[in-house]
C-alpha cells in the first residue's frame, strides 16, 4: 500500500479549460430535457412561461448592464440559464408578464445589484420565484396543477 501510485486530492476533479459560456451552455442542455417533458406535460403554456423567462432574464441583463455602463455579459449564458429556471419553478398557469416580471426582479436586483455572477447572496431563480408569491401570490401560490387538466 505505501508504494501506490493514486493521489487522493480535493474536488474538483476535471482537468481542462472550461469557462463560463461553456459551462452554462451545458447547464441548458441538462435542462432540455425538463423543459421538453414540462411542455409535453403542460402544453403551451409551459413554453409561454420558458420563453417568457429567457426575455426577462436576457432583456433584464442587458437593459441594466448598458444603464450601468457595464460589459454586456448576455454571452455567459447565465441569463438564460436563471430565466429557464424560473419558468421551471412557477406554475404553468401564471401569465407570462409574471414571468418575465419575476426575471426582472432575479437579475436586476437579485443578481446584479449585488455585483454580478458569482457575487449574488440568494440564487437568482429562486428568489425571483418568492417575489412572484410574495406580489401576486393569488396567482403565483396556488396548489398542484394536475397535466392532463393543464392544456
Amino acid at each position: 500500500m505505501a508504494d501506490s501510485k493514486l493521489i487522493v486530492t480535493p474536488a474538483p476533479h476535471i482537468r481542462g479549460n472550461i469557462d463560463t459560456p461553456s459551462l452554462m451552455r451545458d447547464v441548458v442542455i441538462a435542462l432540455l430535457p425538463a423543459c421538453l417533458a414540462g411542455v409535453y406535460f403542460f402544453g403551451g403554456k409551459a413554453l409561454i412561461s420558458l420563453v417568457a423567462g429567457v426575455a426577462g432574464c436576457v432583456g433584464a441583463e442587458f437593459v441594466f448592464e448598458r444603464m450601468s455602463k457595464k460589459p454586456v455579459t448576455i454571452g455567459d449564458w447565465s441569463a438564460v440559464v436563471t430565466g429557464l429556471l424560473i419558468a421551471m419553478v412557477l406554475p404553468p398557469h401564471v401569465p407570462a408578464w409574471i414571468v418575465v416580471l419575476s426575471g426582472v426582479f432575479a437579475i436586476g436586483i437579485v443578481k446584479l445589484l449585488f455585483g454580478g455572477l458569482g457575487y449574488n447572496v440568494f440564487n437568482p431563480a429562486l428568489a425571483g420565484r418568492a417575489f412572484a408569491t410574495a406580489a401576486w401570490s393569488a396567482l403565483a401560490a396556488t396548489g398542484y396543477i394536475w397535466p392532463a387538466s393543464a392544456q
